[in-house]
């Protein structure tokens, strides 16, 4: 039923030839046809084809560099906890110094800007301060005051210091 079908084969010059003839028998001027011979309508073909390769080549590495940065940006967010508040962890007071004990939690502390406020406003800077034990030291006044401890990004601990009477 199905049997192959002989495949024939014939060389440019001969395929050319043969269109030419074609043309000629048909009453049409080869040359006004816009078919002037068989290799220039092969260069054309090859030509376009060459384009769409390259078109198609382009349009691939495209898609890939969008498929990348969406994966990216994914898995970018992926992995990472979301940065939570500071929390106090111990605090005490020593020769006259108020040493305070924080758990980062994953942020970065700006000790150098915390400070402590009297009611009055009165700002005092840390006495001392130590990252790796992220401890910071305020002069103990014995009354009454707000400790800010801030974070990169605009997070921060408040405390609010209330002496035992």
């Amino acid at each position: 039923m199905f049997r192959n079908k002989e495949k024939y084969r014939m060389d440019v010059r001969s395929a050319d030839s043969a269109l030419q003839n074609i043309l000629t028998q048909c009453g049409q001027n080869p040359q006004d046809s816009g078919a002037s011979s068989l290799e220039e309508l092969l260069r054309q073909q090859k030509a376009k084809n060459r384009r769409q390769r390259i078109a198609l080549a382009v349009l691939t590495v495209l898609l890939a560099v969008c498929v990348l940065a969406v994966a990216a940006v994914i898995l970018r967010g992926r992995g990472r906890e979301p940065l939570q508040n500071p929390e106090l962890v111990s605090h005490y007071v020593a020769e006259g110094q108020l040493h305070i004990t924080i758990d980062p939690r994953g942020n970065t502390v700006l000790y150098s800007e915390a400070c402590l406020c009297e009611p009055d406003g009165t700002r005092h800077a840390p006495s001392s301060y130590d990252k790796k034990t992220h401890t910071i030291c305020f002069p103990y006044l014995g009354t009454e005051c707000n400790i800010y401890i801030p974070c990169q990004g605009g997070t921060q601990l408040h405390l609010l210091l209330v002496p035992q009477q």
